[in-house]
């Protein structure tokens, strides 16, 4: 009885899938047909919003005309301007065209009705006057209601910027009647030929849909076929045929196509279902494992090969070994084992996402096959990863403890069966780990340590007392770590820290920008010299405290009373650098007085300035000494403070080469009163003119005489 409700069962599940099927064939019909419908539609979107972008750029942009004559005309004469609108006023479409000189609106017209307008700023106007502005392009707006329009029509704007040698002018502003400007778009084209539509835009403000045009009111566009073109708002053209995508022929065609197949398919299911699922079970038991469901190794084996031979991606052979199974297994009982062991198909599920096999060959011997091209490092970080996945968590002798899984891979060839792939992989694993014993490798990681690295971690070990020394050596690496990165009086980051943090940020993301402000204290021995060295900490506690608020765990104590800290704030250096200043425009108190402290602040940025942490480190304090000889409360470093440090620097280079080849001079340059001395000569000739000879004489002497003399 209960065989024959298996198979009835089983029959039903054939009659679903065919129907299936068959519901998959009619959607893949209508698909089919939708798209040769969208194709012709996207043609039509194509040609209309070129049509669109061409009537709003080229025909009905009056203003471009008026933009051009602008910046050629002559400054501040702009009787031109009316001369010139005049024409365009004259049409009936147009309503409104004005001339803004700047940021302050020089002409209205008419004058009657906007006048008022006059002497206003762009920021009294709609923000779309300032967007011209700051786009330097032609900005369409519409339909809107102009301000002082006492009859509340809905126009177009066309707000054309005046450009010159790249720099904005002013503008141009014309307004054009809504139903003339959609006459011009010929919408009711797309109507005729049984398409409904619907012209709209994204306010840039709000981000809300705006409805420009639409055939007819209550229309569902969610499936319709959709264009978008920028002026430089965002617009979108929806359109979808009136009768819906598939019409009712084509749908009774697709049905009666989809019930003869689907009876075809219902024949010839059932004739072979009893043998395929018949297959399928004998199958299941002979390569699948009992406990996991994964392949045994006779299957993975089988399949492998069967990948092997097919065409795809590179092959790559995962082991995994869970040393001390065995022993571990019998401590916890066949119960957690078991649930231990269902868990690893999910697992694996949830880790991969490529195709892969994997198989289960007893006491904690894991293969997985992954079909992914790989290159080395990537195949060390899926082992690790993977291996981080299939963990163990026991509980031994009351303690909880982790039992990790050894890997090693290899990257299939085509030239070895799937066997010799999986004894090559097996081989290389235990040659490897021959080579490796827990107490060697804790050896290399403390030595590791002892050479600087940060990076190290000291593995769970199956074995308690390798464990508890794993444990211990994690805890001291941790204190290590802490006492070499953190300053020891006031518990920030130090130094080396920076450098860290800096590496890992720039190692993370290389494109990232950063800045570094580099805060010092003005004249702060003093304190320490007048007060104590407990009033200057009281003092630099209480900067460390207000720095990091801005700062957060990017702070640093690099020098004695020099501060860095890491922003990634996207906002101006100077006015981040500004509000550095005003944390401290309150005195600081220390012990029974108060302080009002003068900081100075460099800043750098990354990339700008520098591709590692010592260059930029390097830079922001020569920006800090150059603050300090200018006396400089902010400086930030640039192009320009960079040519001035070069320039000095190579000034001091050549009078130190000066000095020690003995190449320097020192030429004097005689002070003379000339204009004195000739009006004397004047004199002189005038009362002795014929005692020549005398003024020969005095003439010659004059030359002749010292320089001190002068």
């Amino acid at each position: 009885m209960k065989l024959q409700r298996k198979r009835q069962i089983l029959y039903c599940l054939v009659i679903l899938i065919v129907l299936a099927l068959t519901a998959v064939t009619g959607v893949l019909l209508r698909s089919t047909f939708m798209d040769i419908r969208q194709r012709e539609v996207k043609q039509i979107l194509h040609f209309y919003s070129d049509n669109i972008m061409l009537q709003l750029h080229g025909n009905l942009n009056e203003a471009d005309t008026l933009a051009q004559m602008a910046l050629t005309a002559e400054d501040g004469n702009n009787e031109w301007f009316e001369k010139a609108a005049a024409p365009l006023l004259e049409k009936e479409e147009v309503r409104y065209v004005c001339l803004v000189d700047g940021d302050i609106m020089d002409i209205a017209l008419p004058k009657d009705r906007y006048g008022s307008q006059v002497g206003h700023d762009l920021k009294d106007f709609s923000y779309v006057y300032t967007m011209a502005k700051v786009v330097k392009e032609l900005v369409v707006e519409g339909p809107v209601i102009m301000e002082s329009d006492t009859d509340s029509q809905e126009v177009f704007l066309f707000l054309q910027p005046i450009i010159g040698n790249g720099a904005y002018l002013g503008e141009v502003v014309v307004a054009l009647d809504r139903d003339f400007v959609l006459q011009q778009f010929g919408l009711d084209y797309l109507a005729d030929q049984g398409y409904d539509y619907e012209l709209w835009r994204v306010d840039p403000q709000n981000g809300n849909k705006e409805v420009v045009a639409v055939s007819q009111d209550g229309i569902d566009f969610s499936h319709a076929a959709k264009t978008t073109f920028y002026l430089p708002t965002q617009w979108n053209l929806s359109i979808q045929p009136t009768n819906g995508w598939i019409s009712s022929a084509y749908n009774t065609g697709i049905a009666v196509i989809c019930s003869l197949t689907a009876i075809l398919l219902l024949l010839l299911a059932c004739s072979i279902y009893k043998l395929f699922v018949q297959k399928r079970i004998l199958t299941q038991y002979e390569r699948k494992d009992g406990q996991t469901g994964l392949y045994n190794q006779v299957g993975f084996t089988e399949a492998l090969d069967q990948w092997k031979s097919g065409a795809g991606s590179q092959i790559i052979l995962f082991y995994f070994v869970f040393e001390g199974y065995g022993q571990v297994s019998q401590a916890i009982g066949l119960s957690e084992e078991a649930v231990f062991l269902k868990s690893i198909p999910g697992r694996l599920e949830e880790f991969i996402e490529n195709p892969f096999i994997a198989g289960y060959f007893g006491s904690g011997h894991f293969a997985v096959a992954v079909r992914e091209d790989m290159n080395d490092n990537q195949q060390e970080d899926f082992a690790k990863g993977l291996s981080l996945e299939l963990l163990m968590k026991v509980r031994l002798y009351g303690e909880k403890s982790f039992l990790n899984a050894r890997y090693q891979y290899i990257r299939c060839s085509q030239g070895r069966t799937a066997s010799e792939e999986i004894a090559a992989v097996i081989r290389d694993y235990y040659m490897r780990q021959s080579k490796e014993s827990p107490v060697r490798m804790l050896t290399e990681k403390c030595r590791m340590l002892i050479e600087g690295q940060n990076d190290v971690v000291f593995d769970e070990y199956t074995d308690l007392e390798m464990m508890e020394l794993s444990k211990t050596f994690n805890q001291y690496r941790k204190q290590v770590e802490q006492m070499a990165y953190t300053d020891p009086m006031f518990h920030v980051g130090n130094r080396r820290k920076y450098l860290r943090d800096a590496n890992m940020l720039i190692s993370y993301d290389q494109k990232r920008r950063f800045r570094l402000f580099c805060v010092d204290i003005c004249s702060f021995s003093q304190y320490n010299e007048l007060f104590s060295a407990d009033i200057g900490d009281q003092i630099l506690r209480e900067v460390l405290q207000r720095l990091s608020h801005p700062f957060g765990t990017y702070l640093y104590r690099i020098n004695g009373d020099v501060f860095l800290g890491i922003s990634m704030s996207g906002e101006n250096e100077e006015i981040v650098a500004a509000r550095l200043q005003q944390l401290f425009s309150d005195p600081v108190s220390a012990g029974n007085a108060s302080f009002a402290l003068q900081v100075r602040i460099a800043v750098c940025e990354y990339p700008a300035y520098g591709d590692t942490p010592e260059v930029l480190l390097d830079r922001i304090q020569t920006a800090l000494r150059f603050a300090k000889e200018s006396n400089q409360k902010i400086m930030v470093y640039s192009h320009s403070l960079d040519r001035i440090i070069r320039t000095e620097a190579d000034i001091l280079r050549r009078l130190k080469s000066g000095i020690q080849q003995r190449s320097l001079e020192v030429w004097y340059q005689p002070l003379c009163t000339w204009k004195r001395e000739l009006m004397r000569l004047r004199k002189l000739w005038c009362a002795c003119r014929t005692e020549k000879a005398a003024i020969f004489q005095h003439f010659r002497s004059f030359r002749w005489q010292s320089a001190a003399e002068w």
